[in-house]
């Protein structure tokens, strides 16, 4: 299954949002294999990591964060067996000449442990969470997708768990909102719009336009809901 090809260049951050909201659909004997690797080439580790929801394998850049986060339980390998490669191998296209046919070994029965040498030292990357007291959470934006929309961290677990149908106020850049709509033409036409994605993420999104281009909002923007 081919995810994606519309993560932007290099933007490590977005794909392993897009990984994280898509690796539980999958059985648990999944192979995910995540080519985003600016540092192709370099002496940056390819990782193999065996979980309880299937197999990872990526490059040592922090693009499996949420997966160390939320599978903390996981064994981690740097691939290093040169066997399981492409008899030839470029250095501009580690997606092709390692990273898929070490999958394809994977897949077909390879034991894990082959494919390279168990490893504490790479980098987990860094997970915002939101915090939360009596009367507000603090979330940020973490992910922009294709159309603009601009997701947070806040869950709707989260929300609702503070909300519990009280009124709030959810505060992002200079805007305030006081309501979560339903779909986008609840809205109306260029309205800014709180609403939580088809992932249960607290998102932002203006009707038939691009919310980022017309906020200038970004990733890491501080996002508060407060409860009255």
């Amino acid at each position: 299954v081919d995810l994606s090809h519309d993560i932007a260049p290099q933007d490590i951050d977005a794909a392993a949002f897009v990984l994280k909201i898509s690796y539980p659909y999958f059985p648990k004997d999944t192979v995910h294999v995540v080519v985003v690797d600016p540092g192709v080439g370099s002496e940056r580790q390819i990782l193999g990591v065996k979980t309880e929801a299937g197999y990872f394998l990526a490059p040592d850049n922090g693009v499996l964060k949420y997966i160390f986060d939320e599978l903390p339980r996981c064994q981690v390998i740097s691939i290093t067996q040169r066997r399981f490669f492409l008899s030839e191998v470029s250095q501009t296209f580690h997606g092709r000449d390692i990273f898929a046919p070490v999958a394809a070994h994977l897949s077909k029965g390879e034991n894990f442990y082959n494919l390279g040498s168990p490893t504490k030292a790479f980098f987990k990357g860094t997970v915002w969470h939101p915090t939360r007291n009596k009367s507000s959470i603090e979330g940020r934006i973490i992910y922009v997708d294709r159309f603009g929309n601009l997701i947070s961290n806040i869950s709707k677990r989260l929300f609702d768990d503070l909300t519990k149908r009280r009124t709030f106020v959810i505060q992002v850049g200079k805007w305030q909102l006081e309501q979560i709509i339903g779909s986008f033409v609840q809205g109306g036409k260029e309205h800014f719009l709180a609403y939580f994605d088809s992932s249960g993420f607290l998102g932002f999104s203006f009707y038939g336009a691009n919310a980022q281009q017309k906020t200038g909002l970004k990733v890491g923007e501080p996002v508060r809901v407060t409860v009255n």
